[in-house]
């Protein structure tokens, strides 16, 4: 069986509705600053339990069911590497269950005041993903080296941007919310 996606359209196509989600979080923004009215918490990009996070939640359930369908692929050819795909295929379901359930701020309260964190650990579930991410990485790496380079080059941008979009923002949101509120 081959499934085939076209990378263009499959990026235009989620940068539309990522567009969408920003222009709906600004007009709630520009009503709430401009006309007192309250901001369309459906939509707000700060807020959980929302289209936002559903988006998120879906993207990344897709994520996980791309990489569930590879490791299938590679089992089925005998390859060994197929082990790495089932394991980024639950890490992804994970993920997105963590988005939808908002697992990761059920732990904020808990951790912050069992390890009294402050500042860039305001957010204290950094704490437990971010080891996390480190354990998964390092355990990756040959996996990571195994690929093509241009596949290994796009996953570590990728990894980057979700990696650093995730904790490195809820890093500073952390130290913003400690000091502002």
């Amino acid at each position: 069986m081959t499934i085939t996606f076209e990378p263009k359209k499959v990026v235009v196509f989620l940068s539309a509705i990522i567009i969408c989600l920003i222009v709906a979080n600004m007009v709630g923004i520009v009503s709430y600053f401009s006309f007192g009215s309250h901001r369309i918490a459906l939509f707000d990009l700060d807020k959980e339990g929302n289209v936002p996070t559903l988006y998120s939640a879906v993207t990344t359930l897709l994520c996980a069911c791309l990489f569930a369908i590879i490791a299938v692929a590679k089992g089925r050819q005998a390859k060994r590497e197929y082990l790495y795909w089932v394991g980024l295929a639950v890490i992804f379901l994970f993920l997105s269950v963590d988005d939808g359930a908002a697992i990761h701020e059920n732990l904020i309260g808990p951790l912050r005041t069992a390890l009294h964190t402050s500042g860039i650990l305001y957010f204290a579930w950094v704490i437990p993903y971010g080891i996390f991410v480190i354990v998964v990485g390092i355990f990756y790496l040959r996996f990571l080296f195994s690929l093509p380079a241009k596949t290994r080059y796009l996953i570590i941008l990728a990894g980057i941007l979700y990696v650093g979009g995730a904790l490195g923002f809820e890093l500073i949101g952390g130290y913003w919310t400690e000091l502002h509120g």
